[in-house]
Order: structure tokens, then C-alpha cells, then sequence
């Protein structure tokens, strides 16, 4: 069995989302599959309030890397400490959910 994530050329910003749940591709010999041609599979995802009011949600994508979505003002940089409390925060939350 396999799951594939945008197989089609034509196909654009498609997505999986992985979050306290498990998705298994896998069969009696242990050839499973799962590809991401064009898209994101996202491992873990929550929501973000920096200081100034600023709200978000955050992702973690199948290569390790944070990042910030649906941001509610657009253009948006956290300030320096902002930056740095998120990090040490989603750090905190990753390791509670066993990443």
C-alpha cells in the first residue's frame, strides 16, 4: 500500500496533517509507503498569541521545520523576544507529544 501527496504534476499546495493520531502505510511485508511529491505533510501543528496580540497557528512539516501560518496580521515579523519565547515554547510542546 502507499499513500502519495500531490501526484498528479498539476497538483498545488497539498497537504496532511498528523497531529495525536497515527497514519500507517504498511502491509505484512513492511513495503509501505508514504511519498510527498508536491505539498506538506505537517507532524504537528497548534495555535500561536505572541506578545502584541499577534495570533497564528504553527506547523512542524515532515522535514523538522517550524513554521507560521494563517497569520492574523499580514506581513508580520515577532519581535526578537517573541521569536525566542516561541521556540523555547514549541520546543516544550514538541517534546511533551514525544517528537
Amino acid at each position: 500500500p502507499a499513500i502519495t501527496i500531490g501526484l498528479a504534476d498539476s497538483a498545488t499546495d497539498c497537504s496532511v496533517l498528523i497531529d495525536g493520531g497515527t497514519l500507517l502505510a504498511t502491509n505484512g511485508t513492511g513495503t509501505g509507503l508514504l511519498e510527498v511529491r508536491r505539498g506538506r505533510l505537517t507532524l504537528a501543528s497548534g495555535t500561536v498569541a505572541f506578545g502584541d496580540g499577534v495570533t497564528g497557528k504553527w506547523i512542524v512539516d515532515n522535514q523538522g521545520r517550524p513554521g507560521i501560518t494563517e497569520i492574523s496580521k499580514p506581513g508580520y515579523r515577532p519581535s526578537p523576544a517573541d521569536a525566542q519565547a516561541f521556540m523555547m515554547e514549541l520546543s516544550r510542546t514538541l517534546q511533551q507529544r514525544g517528537f
